[in-house]
Parts: C-alpha cells; sequence; structure tokens
C-alpha cells in the first residue's frame, strides 16, 4: 500500500512536470490513445536452442571422425599461390605485391593437400626451417601462409602454438577441416619478438579465414593479435566464396564452431559472411579492435550464446549486419565498448535477442537500425552513455519483459530517420522510415532523459511496464507523441491497468 501511494505520488510529479513544459509543435500526423486488453498482447517465452551438443566430447569426436576418414597419406607441398582458388582474394591487385615483398620471391604457400596433420607431423614432413620452424618450448613459427585443402585436415592439440610472421607475410586458410584444443594462434612480430599489436588499419596482420565447405572448430584455444582492413582478412573469419567462384565449385555454407576460446586485439574478433548455423558459446572477446562479433551478409540461424564481450576500441561489442536474420543471440554479456552493447543493423530480421546484459557502453545498450521483426526478451540493459534500447527505421520491434535502468538518453527510444543525406546504398540496404513497437512487462527505472520516446510511429502498444524514477528531480523530457498523450497514457496504464494503444487517425482526403 505504501509503494502504491509513493508510486502515485510520483506519477502525479512526472504529469506535472511534463504539464509545465513547454508544449512540442504540433506533429503532422494526428494520433489517438486507446485502451485495449492486455492479455491480448501476451507471448510464451522464445524457445531457444539446445546448446547441450556443441562441447569438448562432440569436438573430440570430430577428431576421432576425421582421422578415420583420411583415406589418402598425408601429402603437404610448397607451391606459388597464384590460380589457387583458396587464395583468389588475396592475390587481387596490389595484395600479390604483399605477398612478394615479404618472402623476396614469387609468393609460395604451404598447402596441405590431403590426409590428417597434427603439427608435429606437419613440421617433420615439410622439414623446412625458413618455412615452419618449431622451437625448444614446443612453439611453431610458420613463415608461409598455411592452406589446409579440402580432404585434409590438421589438429592444433593442447598446449601447441602456432606464431604466424607478419615479417614474412603468413597467415591460414581453410578449404578442409581446423580443429583447435587448447591451443594458441598468435599473429607474431618476429623483429619485437612479441605479438602483432594492433597500429594502424592499413598494416599486415595475420589471419585465419574459413571458406566454404570447410569445417572449423575452436575449442578452448587462444587467439592474439590478428587481422587488419583486407577483403576476408579481419582476424577470424568464415566465409562463403564469392558468387562469381562458387559458381563453378557449388560449396555449401563453411561450418564453424567456436567454443570456450579467447579473443584478443583482433580487429574483428568473429566475421561471417553468408554462413547458416555457425555457433560461437562461450567465449571471451576483449580488446578486439572493430568490433567483437560480427555475423554479415545473408547469415542465418546463427547461435550466439553465453559469451562476454568487453573492450572493443572503435564500435560495437556484438552486432549482425545486412540480413542476418533467423539468429538466435542469448546470455551474453556485452560491456564497456566504444559505441553499443549490441546492434541489429541492415536488414537484420527474425531474430531473437534473449537474456543478454549490456552495460557501461558509450552508446545504446542495444541499438535496431533498420531491422523490423525481432523480439528483445527478458535482457537487463544498465548504465549505457546514451539510450537503452533504440529502434531506427524498425518495425514491428517487440520488447518483452526487458528490465533498462540508469541509461543517460531515454530507456526506449524509437524515431524515423531520413538517410538519403547519408553515403548509404540504398540499392544494397534498402530500408523503409517506418517505426513500430510492443513494450510488455519488464521495466524502466531511472533513465536520464526519460522511460521512453516514440517519434510517428506506425503503432505502439503498452502494457504492464514498471516505470520508475530515482531520487534526483525529475526531469522526465518526452520527446515524441508521449509529451502530447501523456495523461491518456498513463491512466490506462496505472489507474485502469489496461494497455495503451496508440495508432495514427486516418487522414481524410481534402
Amino acid at each position: 500500500m505504501v509503494r502504491d501511494i509513493r508510486f502515485s505520488v510520483i506519477v502525479l510529479m512526472f504529469m506535472q512536470v511534463l504539464i509545465s513544459s513547454t508544449a512540442p509543435a504540433a506533429p503532422q500526423i494526428q494520433y489517438r490513445v486507446e485502451a485495449e486488453d492486455g492479455a491480448a498482447l501476451a507471448l510464451s517465452e522464445p524457445q531457444l536452442p539446445d546448446i547441450s551438443g556443441y562441447n569438448e566430447n562432440a569436438v573430440n569426436e570430430r577428431v576421432k571422425h576425421a582421422r578415420e576418414a583420411a583415406s589418402r597419406g598425408a601429402v603437404v607441398q610448397v607451391r606459388r599461390i597464384f590460380g589457387e582458388v583458396t587464395m583468389d582474394d588475396f592475390t587481387i591487385g596490389e595484395r600479390a605485391r604483399e605477398w612478394a615483398a615479404r618472402q623476396y620471391s614469387n609468393p609460395q604457400a604451404i598447402f596441405l593437400k590431403s590426409g590428417f596433420f597434427t603439427m608435429a607431423q606437419l613440421w617433420q614432413q615439410l622439414d623446412r626451417r625458413e618455412y615452419l620452424e618449431r622451437l625448444a618450448d614446443g612453439t611453431y613459427i610458420a613463415r608461409l601462409p598455411v592452406v589446409v585443402e579440402a580432404g585434409a585436415t590438421l589438429l592444433m592439440d593442447a598446449g601447441e602454438s602456432l606464431y604466424l610472421s607478419q615479417q614474412r607475410g603468413s597467415f591460414l586458410v581453410v578449404s578442409g577441416t581446423l580443429i583447435t584444443r587448447s591451443a594458441k594462434v598468435v599473429g607474431w612480430n618476429e623483429q619485437l619478438k612479441a605479438p602483432a599489436r594492433y597500429q594502424r588499419a592499413s598494416q599486415f596482420r595475420p589471419f585465419l579465414v574459413s571458406w566454404g565447405g570447410s569445417e572449423l572448430y575452436l575449442l578452448n584455444s587462444e587467439f592474439i593479435s590478428l587481422g587488419y582492413e583486407q577483403s576476408k582478412s579481419y582476424g577470424i573469419t568464415v566465409s562463403q566464396y564469392r558468387h562469381e567462384i562458387n559458381r563453378t565449385l557449388k560449396q555449401p555454407s563453411p561450418k564453424a564452431w567456436i567454443i570456450g576460446s579467447t579473443f584478443e586485439d583482433i580487429y574483428y574478433g568473429f566475421y561471417c559472411y553468408e554462413t547458416v548455423g555457425a555457433v560461437v558459446l562461450n567465449n571471451r572477446y576483449v580488446d578486439n579492435i572493430v568490433y567483437g562479433i560480427d555475423p554479415h551478409d545473408r547469415s542465418s540461424e546463427l547461435i550466439i550464446g553465453h559469451n562476454e564481450v568487453y573492450g572493443t576500441h572503435k564500435k560495437h561489442g556484438i552486432i549482425v549486419s545486412r540480413e542476418v536474420n533467423d539468429s538466435w543471440i542469448f546470455n551474453n554479456v556485452s560491456h564497456h565498448n566504444q559505441l553499443s552493447g549490441f546492434v541489429l543493423d541492415r536488414s537484420s530480421v527474425g531474430n531473437v535477442v534473449a537474456n543478454n546484459v549490456a552495460h557501461h557502453n558509450l552508446s545504446d545498450g542495444i541499438t535496431l537500425y533498420e531491422s523490423s521483426d525481432n523480439l528483445l526478451w527478458a535482457n537487463r540493459v544498465y548504465a549505457n552513455d546514451k539510450h537503452g534500447i533504440r529502434m531506427r527505421n524498425s518495425k514491428n520491434i517487440r520488447l518483452y519483459h526487458n528490465n533498462v535502468a540508469g541509461n543517460k538518453g531515454f530507456g526506449v527510444y524509437g524515431d524515423v530517420q531520413d538517410l538519403s543525406d547519408t553515403d548509404r546504398d540504398n540499392h544494397m540496404d534498402p530500408y523503409e522510415a517506418r517505426v513500430s513497437m510492443i513494450l510488455y512487462g519488464g521495466s524502466l527505472v531511472a533513465n536520464e532523459r526519460g522511460p521512453f520516446s516514440m517519434e510517428q510511429p506506425e503503432f505502439m502498444k503498452i502494457f504492464n511496464v514498471d516505470i520508475r524514477f530515482g531520487s534526483e528531480p525529475l526531469n522526465p523530457n518526452n520527446d515524441g507523441i508521449f509529451a502530447r498523450f501523456h495523461s491518456e497514457i498513463l491512466d490506462i496504464l496505472l489507474r485502469q491497468k489496461q494497455a495503451v494503444s496508440v495508432t495514427p487517425i486516418p487522414q481524410e482526403n481534402s
């Protein structure tokens, strides 16, 4: 009873502040505010994918299967990289000069042609120190690119380290199978005898790319100082081949399980392109450069769960962008990143973002840009420097049972924007300037600019949301339609205990 009285007093204070403030200019669109049955808005908790099969035992089974499937002997070759489909992206234009300058010769690579290799077997069979050196502590230094071809498997096992020489232009390409178990892969500066720490985007650093038809299993391993600003060279990349290549190859989507590993000082901690069903579970992404986790173009059915992402230097912790659809992002913690904790971008639809935590990011906690029909369920979003949850040009966004507190902007903010004066390619990334949402359950607590703001929505529904303010003087600068309809909205929510429905009034033709 006491709590109800206190809450009513707070609501009255909130209304008085709004009423006494200067009224905004009347919007072009006229709206009606109505009560409706909140029960009709209820949703069942989303069913998240079963992740019990993605574990050490399952990876060990893959190792066993790969050994047994190696019908041919292990064959390794050193040959030129030109004309090799796996190396095509890296020999276009000026990129070929990079390898020639670093190798002091016509560029070559180590090709694992067939069979099953451990690191020791590869080193013994190659027997060329200038290509692959083994140090006294068991660390291997690769001084050429290493290519695991279709039909070959490379296993890096517990305690093994592979250092990829920055000076000699080494990197790792997979079109067969790569498995790491409690191993380490490091971009290595041989001059400094230290990891090849990021200096600038254009500076070559070793990287790993896994192509269409490949299998990549990274288990309980460490990856340090990889990647730079060149196509498919971002650090850890899982990608289908370019369309003009795959019309001939007809390779299926690459397969990737990334489990229980640590990624540090990677240009993009994880990047995928046209990948179906990749699994990214229980990893730590710390102090990476542009993004922590960045699935991209036309990837789907991804499982991104139980990861911690923090300290991203330039942009977001976790972002999915350009038609990354029907995926699950759940039980992750994304914090202290340069921009947002989580982002859904460029027509990424049908995704479930559930049970995540976003805090102390320098932009929003969760951002949706031009990405409709997504469900945000039971996320905790607090202490971010801008809005808790932001939606731009995104419709039918369902916000259910999210707890949003102590953000410097609004708790929930939605708007429409005309992006025609930006460098956006509207043919590649079309969008509609439309926004709408359902806000159901959860709480909006002590967000500095106010609990919510919505500009020009197609519709907006709110039900059973706990709206509270902190001990500081109230300054709820609610923009958009809420500044006009605060009395009606609060009456329906608090006194009538029904759902609020805000919809445009159809305009008659003059």
